[in-house]
């Protein structure tokens, strides 16, 4: 028998999400794991933006070496994808995280990050982070990944809060005079 067990699932809304998982593969074969957490994006995003993702977390086997492989077509055990239709499609965003690795006895997996300019032209409301790997035999991960998406000021923002820096100069100088 196979356990996957999600530890911990957060989310806020400003936005970043973060989950904690164990895997135990009881089997004598190689075992697939699939799962997603998701939630939405408050304020959406529909701007220039950061994206980041990072896995990290431990490797253990009961009999000669542990492996655990991205599944499937993907490269990385970690996808970060955003919808801009409330999680019907996604699309990447572009920070996959985690390679294939194998140990002896109990090893560390990661640190693993990444971090990209988003994909734009969309108002971003959802946001999911879907783990797909295999687990050898025998063998036990635990995991923790994070993601998150934040906007880039518009050059916009900064002409405000310099004229408003500006106003509050002159406000002090004008009060100091009098």
């Amino acid at each position: 028998m196979s356990v996957l067990r999600l530890n911990n699932v957060s989310g806020h809304g400003d936005p970043d999400l973060s989950y904690a998982v164990s895997a135990v593969n009881n089997n004598t074969y190689t075992q697939t794991y699939t799962f997603a957490v998701g939630e939405e994006i408050f304020p959406t995003v529909n701007s220039a933006n950061i994206v980041h993702a990072d896995i990290a977390g431990g490797l253990t086997t009961k009999d000669g070496n542990v492996t655990i492989s991205p599944f499937g077509s993907s490269t990385a055990i970690q996808q970060f994808q955003l919808s801009a239709d409330n999680g019907a499609t996604f699309f990447t965003a572009g920070v996959d995280v985690g390679p294939q690795a194998s140990a002896a006895g109990t090893a560390t997996y990661g640190t693993y990050a990444a971090d990209a300019s988003g994909p734009t032209g969309q108002t971003w409301n959802y946001m999911q982070i879907v783990s797909k790997f295999t687990l050898t035999g025998k063998d036990s991960a635990s995991l923790v990944g994070f993601a998150s998406i934040t906007p880039v000021p518009e050059p916009e923002s900064y002409s405000m809060l310099l004229v408003g820096l500006g106003l509050m100069g002159f406000m002090a100088r004008r009060c100091k005079r009098a």
